[in-house]
């Protein structure tokens, strides 16, 4: 009985050891992962030039997003998210169409 009461006491001490130890790392961790996403207007202009030459289709709506109030910017955001999605299933259909042999 002491032996499984020694074993059980020395395996919550290292347990808990083990999370007080990585506790700082991960809140050091959480600070340096802080990215500033502000853009000058110089900045958003660039942006949007280069997006216009690579994706010509897209531009109409990369003009328009500095125009959007918070709420319509949130749901351009939540839709864009729906969007990525989207394009990843057409993206494997067509890689899975190309790849699927013909018969």
């Amino acid at each position: 009985m002491k032996n499984i009461s020694f074993a059980l006491i020395l395996g919550i001490l290292l347990i808990s050891s083990a999370i007080i130890v990585s506790i700082p790392k991960n809140v050091i961790a959480q600070q340096e992962d802080e990215v500033d996403y502000t853009l000058t207007e110089e900045q958003i202009q660039a942006k949007i030039t280069e997006f216009k030459t690579k994706h010509p289709k897209f531009a109409a709506i990369v003009e328009g997003i500095s125009n959007l109030d918070l709420k319509e910017t949130v749901k351009a955001y939540l839709g864009a998210e729906v969007l990525q999605k989207l394009f990843k299933y057409h993206a494997k259909n067509l890689v899975e169409q190309q790849v699927a042999p013909t018969q």
